[in-house]
């Protein structure tokens, strides 16, 4: 005895959420598919063994692929505070030392640090208006991405039965198990990304 399925979900079904519409993102990639089987029963081999009173066997297979969408908002510096014009910020700027220092003048930064620079060339310029913020002279969730991932997962089972004696029963089973779910790269910069490449797993159990 066996059967198989399949469950199957696809964007183009979807419609666009009214916030991605508001942000001018585009509808999310969202597919999904799920397929699998199972089939068990005794196990016989003709003129080799015959197992059908005693001996048997179940097997089942599930395999998901799922594409998925991702958005992360971020707040990024504009052009002029990449360049170290601060003045559209209230609050004052100091130069290097904390307060007893100098203020630069016009809140505009003129010693940036090289390293500094190449640092800030990486970060992508803001794409979204945000949410002002006054009290700093910026705007905040300035930065929208949207990013998409193919997940997979495998889920394999299999199992042995055998009756020894009418009293006595013997089994063994297998569990494979392995699943791969991308994580969002922050900022799109592989430099700069602080999460782990993937969340994946991978595993045997008997």
């Amino acid at each position: 005895h066996g059967n198989a399925y399949v469950l199957v979900r696809n964007s183009a079904t979807d419609a666009n959420s009214y916030f991605n519409k508001l942000k001018g993102l585009r509808r999310p990639g969202t597919h999904y598919y799920q397929v699998g089987g199972s089939i068990g029963g005794p196990v016989w081999i003709p003129h080799i063994y015959d197992g059908r009173q005693k001996t048997f066997f179940f097997v089942n297979y599930d395999r998901t692929l799922q594409k998925v969408s991702h958005t992360t908002t971020s707040t990024v510096p504009d052009a002029a505070m990449r360049t170290g014009d601060l003045s559209a910020s209230p609050v004052t700027v100091y130069m290097p030392g904390g307060t007893k220092t100098a203020k630069y003048p016009n809140n505009k930064i003129t010693n940036i640090d090289p390293a500094a620079a190449k640092i800030l060339a990486l970060l992508p310029l803001p794409n979204n208006p945000g949410t002002p913020d006054p009290a700093n002279g910026r705007s905040t969730g300035n930065y929208v991405d949207q990013q998409t991932f193919n997940n997979s997962a495998l889920r394999l089972v299999a199992r042995v039965d055998e009756q020894l004696t009418p009293k006595d029963r013997f089994n063994i089973s297998l569990y494979r198990s392995t699943s791969s779910s991308p994580n969002p790269v922050t900022y799109l910069s592989p430099l700069l990304n602080t999460t782990w490449d993937c969340s994946c797993s991978n595993a045997w159990i008997t």
